[in-house]
């Protein structure tokens, strides 16, 4: 049991370190309790963090990239994207640019939302949101929420956003 703390303090102190170099804050959800879940990659990625939900109902899978990345952020989120969702004719894939008031939540100058069937091979779970925060002298963050139901999948929604430097 001891090395699966140790292992999971290592593995979120550096995604803290990386919360901090990216100017990003955590908003912790009120109503449901989150265990980081020692996924640091897949076939496809290399996660920053992964976390699941208490009751096993979500998971969340976050990247973030340095802004000395030199990437455009649609074009990396819709690269992510394509790489996630699933093929099929018979799923939708609907993109949202979101409100002015949630890019103001956010403190990011680009916000977008994705809705998606996720692979098969990626992740048991049948749905998945994915919100891209871009902050030009942060970077960008991907958190990608694989679920069931959507419960508490607001909540999720918010879990990141960027410091606010005023």
């Amino acid at each position: 049991m001891t090395s699966t703390i140790v292992g999971q303090v290592v593995y979120t102190q550096s995604f803290t370190d990386k919360m901090e170099q990216r100017g990003l804050t955590w908003n912790k959800p009120s109503e449901d309790f989150l265990k980081v879940f020692p996924l640091d990659r897949d076939r496809f990625f290399d996660y920053d963090l992964v976390l699941r939900s208490d009751d096993g109902d979500a998971e969340i899978r976050v990247v973030s990239y340095d802004p000395d990345a030199n990437l455009i952020p649609n074009v990396e989120m819709m690269a992510r994207l394509t790489t996630f969702a699933t093929n099929a004719d018979t799923a939708d894939l609907f993109i949202y640019s979101l409100s002015e008031h949630l890019k103001h939540f956010y403190n990011a100058t680009w916000v977008m939302e994705a809705e998606f069937v996720p692979k098969e091979e990626l992740t048991h779970y049948t749905k998945g949101t994915m919100i891209a925060l871009y902050r030009e002298e942060y970077g960008l963050i991907l958190n990608t929420i694989f679920h069931d139901t959507g419960k508490n999948i607001n909540a999720y929604r918010l879990l990141f956003s960027f410091r606010n430097e005023n």
